[in-house]
C-alpha cells in the first residue's frame, strides 16, 4: 500500500514493521508521518511480559534522502509501562541513534556524497537541506581514517609494553629500569639503526655511557613480543631496500604472512594494507636506468588533494582536511558507528 513512498524515501530495511505513513507537503518541505506496528514488550527491570501502553511521543528526524526538499519523519514512538515496578520505556527506533535528530540514512548519503572529491562540506550541507556544521560534525565522527604506517605501529606496540613497568614515578630517573629504557630510547624502534649516533650515549639513570648496540639489544631484552615487532619492521625495511622485482614475490607473501598472524592486531592491519596493495609494491621495484618506478600515482594523488583544497576554498582545521583527502583517495577507509 505504501511502497512506492517507501522506495523513494529509501525505507525498504523497515517495510515490514510499517503500520502507516502519510506525506504532507508544506511549502519546500515534506513530512513523513509514520507509525509503526505494535511490538511485544519485556519490561529490562523486571522481565514482565507484556507491558501496556503509555502513550505517544512524537520524534521529529531529518530524513534528507531527497535532494529536490527537505523531508522530516514525524515518527510517533509508542511508549510502554510495566505495571509490575512502573518503569517506562520507549519502542526500538530504527532511523535514527539515541539523542539524535537525523537518520542514519541521512548520514550514509552524506559521507557518499563527500566520497568524490569535488564535492565540498559546504555545497553538501546546501544540497542534503542541513547545516554547514551538523554535516562537519557527522564527517569527524565517523570517518577516522587512521594512516597505517609501520612506524606508527611499532611505537603503539612499545607503548603498550612500557606501560606495564610504569610506577608512576614524578622523575623518569626514578622509574622502573625497563619503562626508563623504553621511554628514553624509543627512538630506537622508529629511527634506522645506522642513523642513530654512533657514539658513547649516556643512560642517566646507570650514570654510565653505552654504546647503541648494548642499548638496542638491552631493549630487545625486554619483552619477546616486543622482540619480535621490531625484527618483523627491520626484515620489512631490509626487503624494501634490497628486493628486486624478479625475487620480492616470495619474500612479500612471507612478509604478509607474518603480518597478518601477528599477535598485535594493528600488525595484522598492516599485512592487510601490504596484501591489498601487494601488486603495486611489487611493480614498485620494476627499474628503468638503475631507478625504481614511478612517480605518477604520486603526482595524481597531489592533483586530487589540490582539487579538493580548491573546491573547498580552503579547509581551517587540518584533522577534517587529512580525514577528507584520505577518505576520498582511499575505496577502504570505514564509516564508524560512535
Amino acid at each position: 500500500m505504501y511502497d512506492n513512498i517507501i522506495k523513494i524515501y529509501n525505507l525498504e530495511s523497515i517495510k515490514n514493521k510499517i503500520e502507516s505513513i502519510t506525506t504532507v507537503k508544506l511549502n519546500d518541505q515534506l513530512t513523513l508521518h509514520l507509525r509503526l506496528k505494535k511490538p511485544i514488550m519485556t519490561c529490562p527491570v523486571c522481565q514482565t511480559t507484556p507491558m501496556y501502553f503509555h502513550g505517544y511521543r512524537l520524534k521529529q528526524i531529518i530524513h534528507s534522502v531527497s535532494i529536490e526538499h527537505k523531508v522530516l519523519i514525524a515518527y510517533q514512538s509508542r511508549r510502554y509501562k510495566c505495571k509490575l515496578c512502573c518503569k517506562v520505556i520507549s519502542e526500538s527506533n530504527p532511523f535514527n541513534q539515541s539523542y539524535e535528530r537525523m537518520s542514519l540514512n541521512t548520514k550514509l548519503s552524506i559521507l557518499n556524497h563527500l566520497k568524490d572529491i569535488h564535492h565540498n562540506f559546504a555545497d553538501t550541507a546546501k544540497l542534503f537541506n542541513v547545516s554547514s556544521q551538523s554535516m562537519i560534525n557527522i564527517f569527524d565522527k565517523h570517518i577516522d581514517t587512521h594512516p597505517r604506517k609501520l612506524g606508527e605501529a611499532i611505537k603503539q606496540i612499545r607503548i603498550k609494553i612500557q606501560r606495564k613497568y610504569d610506577q608512576d614515578s614524578l622523575r623518569l630517573e626514578y622509574n622502573d629500569m625497563y619503562y626508563y629504557m623504553l621511554k628514553k630510547f624509543h627512538y630506537f624502534f622508529v629511527k634506522d639503526y645506522e642513523n642513530i649516533y654512533d657514539g658513547k650515549i649516556r643512560v642517566s639513570k646507570m650514570k654510565s655511557y653505552w654504546h647503541k648496540s648494548e642499548i638496542l639489544s638491552y631493549l630487545l631484552k625486554i619483552d619477546d613480543s616486543l622482540t619480535k615487532a621490531y625484527r618483523l619492521k627491520e626484515a620489512y625495511r631490509v626487503f624494501n631496500l634490497t628486493a628486486s622485482f624478479n625475487d620480492c614475490d616470495e619474500r612479500l607473501d612471507e612478509l604478509i604472512t607474518e603480518f597478518r598472524n601477528s599477535e598485535f592486531e594493528i600488525y595484522r592491519t598492516f599485512g592487510q594494507t601490504l596484501n591489498t596493495w601487494r601488486d603495486s609494491i611489487k611493480n614498485s621495484f620494476i627499474r628503468i636506468d638503475g631507478r625504481r618506478i614511478s612517480n605518477g600515482p604520486i603526482e595524481s594523488i597531489n592533483n586530487k588533494i589540490k582539487t579538493i583544497i580548491k573546491n573547498s576554498n580552503g579547509i581551517r582545521y587540518f584533522y577534517r582536511f587529512r580525514n577528507k583527502v584520505l577518505y576520498s583517495i582511499n575505496k577502504d577507509v570505514p564509516i564508524t558507528n560512535k
